[in-house]
């Protein structure tokens, strides 16, 4: 079947990319997550169909702003009524 010779291809070389890259990958997740402690930007970039890890990166980021916006009108309101 081809899908499965198509998935095993590329799961192997994701495998290679991951192990020749683990060093890199380890120290650019460890750059990110030290500017996004110390309430710096984190530049996200990408052309054509990579751009996607970048539109993710601005949606996650976004989904949880939502959420704390939410979460603190919920708490004024209550503030509200109880007053």
């Amino acid at each position: 079947m081809k899908y499965l010779e198509y998935y095993s291809i590329i799961k192997e070389q994701l495998d290679a990319q991951f192990e020749e890259e683990r060093e890199n990958i380890e120290k650019a997740a460890e750059y990110c997550s030290n500017s996004i402690m110390n309430e710096r930007l984190v530049h996200v970039f990408g052309c054509g169909h990579s751009q996607m890890f970048a539109m993710e990166v601005f949606f996650i980021e976004l989904v949880v702003w939502c959420k704390l916006i939410h979460c603190l009108f919920l708490i004024c309101h209550c503030i509200q009524r109880q007053n």
